[in-house]
């Protein structure tokens, strides 16, 4: 079990920027496998599964992925996490400069609500399972380095 809640684990990716795999295994306490994409020679795809935070979270899959040709421009991802239910209204109190990023649209049945911060390295997104009359619980975190 890793020993840093969400929270602290979302300030220390935060703080890695430029994301590098190895980093992001060390906050994380996971190991990113390669995952075998077909045709495509410009992004390396990492996943790792089932880590749990000490404050009772579990990420159920972490992805990490870089352009080959420069990786700087890497993404992360925290995603199907389950353990507890995190409002937009927590997120807030961390982070008031929260903006709605998107909703859903009823064309999934994994549709989210998205959140996003603008940080010095990128947007930090989170997204949100839908409820019946807004987000419910938090499903994802997202760090996009913001180039492409």
């Amino acid at each position: 079990m890793n020993q840093a809640n969400l929270w602290q684990v979302i300030d220390s990716i935060s703080r890695q920027h430029p994301f590098a795999k190895e980093k992001i295994e060390s906050i994380l306490s996971v190991r990113l496998e390669k995952e075998k994409v077909e045709s495509n020679d410009r992004w390396d795809f990492f996943v790792g599964r089932n880590v749990s935070l000490a404050d009772g979270i579990i990420i159920s899959t972490v992805n990490f992925y870089f352009k080959k040709s420069d990786p700087s421009f890497a993404e992360i991802g925290l995603n199907d996490i389950k353990g507890g239910c995190i409002t937009v209204e927590q997120v807030r109190d961390r982070y008031n400069s929260v903006k709605i990023l998107g909703s859903p649209r009823g064309e999934s049945p994994q549709e989210q609500w998205h959140y996003s911060i603008k940080t010095t390295w990128g947007n930090l997104i989170f997204g949100f399972s839908d409820g019946k009359t807004g987000p419910e619980c938090l499903a994802s975190v997202g760090f996009d380095a913001g180039k492409r």
